[in-house]
């Protein structure tokens, strides 16, 4: 047993980004637009009701992946479908910023053997005993490598526990700009000081935004719901777009105020009804892509979501 704890989709947290200059890692799954069965797992761990499945290998969870029978992961193994690059980053152990002494207690992978499906060979590595996210060079040629296995031969093994955790995998690397999520949490709180019950959630936020303080209305000014169309989609199958005039005339100029210079901007899946457009906005800073897009975590409420595309 490692915790008791209650949790929730929208509690996002990268536990590594301390420095100045923000590392961000895109998952293989990238958002939650986007269900493609990429990484399959041999099993995963339900205890307390919390399952500790494949999902979480996303760096957007602050959970774990926990393959289920208690034995340091010795039959435990990861495939990822059709790897479209040649190097990948792990993150390994249970991360926790409010229980770090779970990293220790629970065991670590120390060297993993990688099968390739395309070339039937193998390869071992050895990991760092470290939370930190370690580079493994899948090929020395760039472009994709197809399928490949992951398997654990070695681990380092937990104080209290045997089981096996890996934090995340993600198979892309970049450097953000940190002036983005400082403007972000000014922004934040322009909304709250002027009452318009709206918040930018991303991926650096560390807590749920509860309603119904954050959380704006469905009914708003600021955003149109629409059936299950094109892309412009959420978890929950309601589509929401975000008012054009909203986005230019109060959102944009909110970033430009904070010093936030857009290289481009791009209204997304745009939608006309009663002559009003609705959009999500799509925008790059230093050659890095977002979108912001409004994202209903309730039955009557929503939120901005802040979303990181792939480059």
């Amino acid at each position: 047993m490692k915790k008791s704890i209650i949790v929730s989709l929208f509690i996002l947290i990268s536990p590594f980004l301390f420095a100045n200059d923000i590392k961000t890692y895109i998952p293989f799954k990238e958002s939650p637009y986007v269900n493609k069965a990429k990484i399959k797992a041999s099993s995963y761990l339900t205890e307390n009701k919390i399952s500790y499945d494949v999902s979480n290998l996303s760096p957007k969870v602050n959970l774990p992946w926990i393959p289920d029978f208690h034995d340091n992961g010795k039959n435990a193994y990861l495939i990822i479908n059709n790897c479209e690059v040649n190097e990948i980053f792990i993150s390994i152990g249970y991360v926790d910023t409010n229980r770090p002494d779970l990293y220790y207690k629970n065991s670590r992978p120390k060297k993993i053997r990688i099968y390739f499906e395309k070339t039937k060979k193998e390869k071992e590595y050895l990991l760092e005993d470290t939370s930190n996210a370690q580079k493994i060079i899948l090929s020395e040629n760039p472009g994709a490598v197809g399928t490949i296995i992951i398997t654990f031969s070695e681990v380092y093994e937990g104080t209290k526990y045997k089981d096996l955790c890996i934090n995340f995998l993600a198979k892309k690397e970049i450097i953000e700009d940190s002036k983005l999520y400082d403007a972000i949490k000014n922004i934040n709180e322009y909304f709250k000081t002027n009452k318009k019950y709206l918040y930018i959630l991303s991926d650096k936020d560390s807590y749920y935004p509860g309603k119904p303080f954050y959380g704006c209305p469905v009914e708003s000014e600021y955003v149109f719901k629409h059936e299950y169309k094109h892309d412009c989609i959420e978890a929950f199958g309601d589509g929401y777009c975000i008012k054009k005039d909203f986005l230019q005339n109060t959102l944009i100029p909110l970033f430009e105020n904070e010093g936030i210079h857009f290289e481009s901007i791009e209204y997304l899946y745009e939608i006309t009804e009663n002559n009003i457009v609705y959009s999500d906005l799509g925008f790059s800073i230093n050659n890095v892509k977002y979108r912001i897009t409004a994202w209903m975590f309730d039955k009557d409420f929503f939120i901005l979501d802040l979303i990181l595309l792939e480059n």
